[in-house]
């Protein structure tokens, strides 16, 4: 299961969020899809229902919209914002 560090502190805007690391003082920019994300990852959700919406919604490859998941989610990881395994 994914989980956000205790230092991510997330900001819903009318475009998006904001993502504070406060260890480092780093802001993200999400778009809606990357609040989506952040979204599920707090309810527990998979990424696999969250790619399915998001493709079903905007008809497009679930496929598609799941490797853009993934790659938020590993530059996330990375950024040791998130941990887990989806």
């Amino acid at each position: 299961m994914l989980k956000f560090s205790d230092s991510t502190i997330v900001r819903e805007s009318d475009d998006g969020a904001l993502m504070l690391d406060t260890r480092r003082g780093t802001y993200w920019h999400l778009n809606e899809t990357g609040l989506r994300l952040v979204r599920a990852v707090r309810a527990g959700k998979s990424v696999d229902d969250v790619a399915s919406e998001i493709a079903r919604e905007h008809g497009v490859e679930r496929t598609v919209v799941r490797n853009d998941l993934d790659s938020l989610i590993a530059d996330m990881k990375r950024a040791k914002l998130l941990s887990g395994r989806v």
